[in-house]
């Protein structure tokens, strides 16, 4: 009986985190939890002769228990506190890297209002700062760099929308010209200027946002560039991926040498000829 109990408290308090233990760890734990007491009842000096038998019979019906736990059956639980009915019943996921909307909007929200995006943007742009200090500049060396969320900022725009998109609205608003610059970008690209470096945008948007886009650019203080890419008919259904690397093989077909290539999605930097990986961060939407 006392080793029940035990057992039960056991089990009881692993129900109350088993939000934040994976199902094989419960399982675990209440086995060694198991093993352990019955193997001291098994051979303590003096223990009576049926004590192992009957307390391997009561853990058999915790290990039941943790199963039915870990399959996401219901259980009832008693609760002591005033008001509650004590009774609970809910499942895992089937998909254990789910995480409530709600939750992961706020703590996205948080990220980017809080400061420790900025912190990241400084970060990851003093590392780039400083490789390209470091490398030998011809009239040919080039930066490539994504526009949306690379050098303007959709943020406010995607927070109307609730971190939702909205194909249409999205054109609306790229054709509104109301991008907002993204200050450690910005500095990165006139270092880029001073050091007498090519600047090459290649964006994702279609070519009916071209003019859009300039104008949004010089807007917010971008004047000078050798290009803007942007999808033309040809590109219409390619990933993000295949599109990019297969224009920056075309650009070093062309004579440029592209040393870094800068961007929010990892599609912006994989492929072909990007040279340095600049990737900065974004945890609205993912491209591939």
């Amino acid at each position: 009986a006392e080793y029940m109990g035990k057992g039960l408290v056991f089990c009881s308090a692993f129900l109350r985190c088993r939000t934040i233990m994976s199902r094989s760890a419960l399982v675990f734990v209440l086995s060694a939890f198991i093993f352990v007491h019955g193997a001291h009842a098994a051979i303590l000096p003096g223990a009576a002769p049926n004590d192992a038998p009957r307390v391997k019979s009561s853990f058999e019906r915790i290990l039941n228990l943790a199963a039915q736990l870990t399959a996401g059956w219901p259980l009832a639980q008693h609760s002591n506190n005033a008001g509650e009915s004590g009774l609970l019943a809910y499942s895992l996921p089937s998909d254990p890297t789910l995480v409530n909307l709600d939750i992961t909007k706020a703590a996205v929200l948080k990220y980017y209002k809080s400061g420790a995006y900025d912190q990241d943007l400084d970060n990851v742009f003093a590392s780039a700062s400083s490789y390209i200090r470091s490398i030998k500049v011809t009239n040919a060396t080039t930066v490539v760099f994504d526009v949306d969320d690379t050098i303007l900022s959709s943020f406010d725009e995607f927070l109307s929308w609730q971190f939702g998109f909205l194909p249409k609205e999205w054109d609306a608003w790229v054709e509104s010209k109301q991008g907002k610059l993204i200050p450690q970008t910005f500095a990165f690209y006139n270092l880029l200027l001073q050091l007498n470096i090519n600047v090459v945008f290649l964006t994702g948007r279609p070519q009916s946002n071209y003019q859009a886009t300039v104008e949004n650019l010089h807007a917010e203080g971008v004047h000078t560039w050798r290009e803007i890419i942007t999808r033309g008919a040809e590109d219409v259904g390619k990933t993000a991926a295949v599109y990019k690397s297969a224009k920056r093989t075309e650009l070093v077909n062309r004579g440029y040498d592209i040393v870094a290539c800068v961007g929010d999605q990892w599609s912006d930097v994989s492929g072909p000829f990007t040279g340095l990986r600049v990737k900065v961060p974004n945890y609205i939407y993912s491209l591939a």
